[in-house]
């Protein structure tokens, strides 16, 4: 989810970037989708 700064930082530092940005419908959450190629 948007608001889990820790869980987007490491995903970030392990290659991920933030394709877009999406609502859970089920919890009202906002979140992000994300997305990893391999290097």
């Amino acid at each position: 989810y948007q608001k889990n700064a820790r869980a987007i930082s490491f995903y970030q530092r392990e290659g991920f970037i933030i394709q877009c940005e999406g609502l859970d419908e089920a919890t009202g959450e906002k979140e992000y989708i994300m997305l990893w190629k391999r290097k």
